[in-house]
């Protein structure tokens, strides 16, 4: 092939990304979500949470958050006590469900203390 003209050259192709205008992003958690759409960009789903769930609408995932009050501030004991509320046999709070499994249980409570006392992001 002779590509000493410029009508010669092949154009790029073109990738799904930009044929759809989704810019083209790295997937840190290897969820199948670009990290710039991704509620938990470093965590990847939980088996019972294949959406990524975020129940309290604040654009962090149940898995990736603690603060369950949502003042956006350290996980405290404030989200601790809203927590406590919901441990069996409180009332059931969905997003105090960290694996979005239908209960509140000591799976959740590992999950909410590694939260503790650390600022957003929590992934």
């Amino acid at each position: 092939m002779d590509l000493d003209q410029p009508w010669d050259i092949p154009p790029p192709a073109a990738s799904y990304d930009d044929i759809v205008g989704i810019a083209c992003d790295a997937d840190f958690d290897n969820d199948g979500v670009p990290d710039s759409l991704d509620n938990a960009p470093e965590t990847a789903p939980a088996p019972g949470d294949p959406n990524q769930i975020d129940t309290d609408i604040d654009q962090y995932g149940n898995l990736c958050d603690g603060d369950l009050n949502n003042d956006r501030g350290v996980v405290d004991g404030f989200d601790y006590g809203q927590f406590a509320a919901a441990f069996p046999p409180g009332i059931y709070d969905p997003s105090a469900d960290f694996n979005s499994i239908g209960d509140i249980n000591w799976a959740d409570y590992g999950l909410f203390t590694v939260r503790y006392g650390v600022l957003p992001p929590w992934y």
